[in-house]
């Protein structure tokens, strides 16, 4: 079962939480950043890639569909927008890359990168890695070589 989204967001005193699955919630804090928590508990903020586990399971939901659920909570909750807009969207994708032993997660980092080209520069360690990592199947290791050697040429033309 993957997250959903809270339909409305639930503003929690200084949290907004706009995810949720099972009895774990995910959203921002109002200036401290995006966070988890499960049940009362202590939250959890997403400062560290090690952190982003709890978000893998947003990466089952489509980009574009994860993108509008966000803009629409920002013009609903305005005083959360700069949180919001500071989701750790690299954090979590170096953490899909780095923690898989299967082909899941980075499957649905790569999907999410086709959406967002601006943060793929970011990755291209990650990338390199995942090109070589027989571990991973070809077809992975193959949409993961398009992304880096278009990577590679952008940066030589640029240069």
């Amino acid at each position: 079962m993957k997250a959903h989204f809270l339909q409305p967001p639930l503003p929690d005193q200084v949290f907004f939480w706009i995810f949720e699955k099972d009895e774990r919630v995910i959203g921002v804090h109002e200036t401290l950043g995006w966070c988890t928590r499960l049940r009362s508990e202590t939250p959890i903020y997403f400062d560290t890639e090690s952190k982003c586990m709890v978000l893998l399971i947003l990466l089952e939901i489509e980009f574009a569909e994860f993108k509008k659920h966000l803009d629409t909570v920002c013009e609903a909750a305005p005083e959360y927008a700069a949180s919001i807009q500071r989701f750790p969207l690299a954090l979590l994708l170096r953490h899909a890359f780095h923690s898989s032993v299967s082909d899941y997660w980075p499957d649905k980092a790569i999907d999410w990168l086709d959406a967002n080209p601006e943060v793929q520069p970011l990755l291209l360690a990650e990338f390199e890695h995942l090109v070589n990592n027989k571990a991973m199947s070809q077809s992975l290791r193959h949409r993961a070589r398009r992304m880096f050697r278009n990577l590679q040429r952008t940066a030589e033309l640029t240069t």
